[in-house]
């Protein structure tokens, strides 16, 4: 998808404090990406709440084409969302 030109954005519920170990791992495993979203430490919300609050603000910058994830709440938002969703699991 990247070198057919379009912006790959990495949406983690993952702490930020875990944000230099996520990068590493995704540059070992040469995961091309333009932005690294994370979750600020601190903030008690669930793994698809906190994504269900960002994706609404890209859907303001991005025509999303495509999600990818491993959590089915995330499928149930992306749904509502009207985003087309990919299982990981």
């Amino acid at each position: 998808m990247k070198n057919a030109g379009h912006t790959i954005i990495i949406l983690t519920g993952r702490k930020y404090n875990y944000h230099e170990e996520t990068r590493k791992w995704l540059s070992y495993h040469d995961i091309p990406y333009d932005h690294l979203i994370m979750n600020m430490d601190g903030q008690p919300e669930e793994n698809h709440i906190f994504k269900k609050k960002v994706l609404r603000v890209l859907m303001q910058m991005y025509q999303i084409m495509i999600l990818y994830d491993d959590n089915p709440a995330v499928e149930t938002v992306c749904k509502k969302l009207k985003i087309p969703f990919y299982p990981c699991y």
